[in-house]
């Protein structure tokens, strides 16, 4: 068992720097803002995409593919979807509630008292008073954590049902595709959560039945081979973002995903790794870094007329985004979350049981 932990926890490095990557790439999205009209690359939205295939395939490996509950009393797979929710909580909520509270009081100045916050705080999807054609909490970037929570629950939810928890995913999510052709309806909940991008989260989880296979097959594909579908992969999110329909955009995320557990196998890469470990926190707080990097930038004198400006403008824009969401984690969210996981624990089995 320690053995094919170890094996896991290595295929899934690969995991981990591509979020260190996703999240830079939604800092580039963000920073473009700053230019203007001139830039219309929107390539680096699709890492919140990239996120989800991730997320599911990330579910499926802590919870041994769905089946952590799989033969146990009613009870126990309570006890154990109980505490798979009360992990992702502890893991999400206080560094966005932190982020949020902050964001809203100094970049967006939001009254505190704003029941909207409240809603965005509890995760439930509005029309945003700024955009009302869009579907955002107040802190922008927040809208995809409530794709996050909604996965979450819905996975808790699959862990009551053993060898069928799949198919309930999978019969949930396609479902709600289904419904805005069938059912008409008005309110932000309902065209947010029927919304095709949660099919990125059940990809995840059917991608980690393929790499499983090709795992447990021995199969060592030719680096240079990942390397090309890698590469071939961002190639179609540069190259065809507003052509790219909801099939095409899923594949190649996934694609994306698949291409980085086995391109990074056995490499370590320090810095690449930090900057995975803390993706969470610079996805949080890149919109606070943004504004403080422009008024900086403006109080120089910076200009950003030439190419050559402008790429030293975006330098500095991801850079301060980085080192701004790398700070928050070592400071703030890695002992935050370390004391608040040290609280929920499993509790121990009646009887023991062999591989437990």
């Amino acid at each position: 068992m320690k053995h094919a932990a170890m094996g896991q926890q290595r295929l899934l490095e690969g995991v981990q720097y591509l979020r260190g990557i996703a999240a830079m790439m939604v800092v580039f999205h963000h920073a473009r803002h700053e230019f203007g009209g001139a830039m219309t690359i929107i390539f680096g939205a699709r890492g919140v995409e990239i996120f989800f295939v991730i997320s599911g395939l990330v579910m499926m490996y802590s919870t041994r593919g769905g089946q952590l509950a799989a033969g146990q009393s009613l009870r126990e797979r309570l006890g154990e979807a109980m505490l798979f929710w009360k992990r992702r909580i502890v893991r999400v909520v206080p560094m966005y509630w932190i982020a949020l509270f902050l964001s809203a009081a100094l970049v967006y100045k939001t009254s505190l008292t704003d029941p909207v916050l409240l809603m965005d705080a509890f995760f439930i999807p509005h029309w945003n008073q700024a955009y009302p054609d869009q579907i955002w909490p107040t802190l922008v970037p927040g809208w995809s954590l409530n794709y996050e929570m909604f996965f979450y629950f819905l996975f808790g939810l699959s862990l009551f049902l053993g060898r069928f928890s799949i198919a309930f995913m999978a019969i949930s999510l396609f479902g709600l595709c289904l419904l805005p052709p069938a059912v008409e309806g008005q309110s932000a909940a309902f065209h947010f959560y029927t919304s095709a991008v949660m099919l990125h989260f059940l990809a995840g989880v059917l991608l980690y039945y393929v790499v499983e296979m090709l795992r447990k097959a021995a199969w060592q594909p030719a680096r240079w081979t990942m390397l090309l579908l890698l590469l071939a992969g961002f190639a179609g999110l540069i190259v065809l973002p507003r052509l790219m329909g909801d099939i095409s955009l899923l594949l190649t995320s996934s694609m994306i995903v698949f291409a980085a557990v086995f391109l990074f196998d056995g490499i370590r890469l320090p810095s690449l790794r930090l900057l995975g470990d803390a993706s969470y926190a610079i996805y949080l707080f890149h919109i606070p870094a943004l504004v403080l990097t422009t008024k900086l930038i403006r109080l120089s004198g910076l200009p950003a007329t030439s190419a050559w400006q402008i790429l030293a403008n975006f330098a500095i824009y991801l850079t301060v985004s980085a080192i701004a969401g790398v700070l928050m984690h070592l400071l703030v969210e890695k002992p935050l979350t370390q004391h608040a996981l040290s609280f929920i624990r499993r509790a121990p089995p009646a009887v023991p049981a062999a591989g437990r």
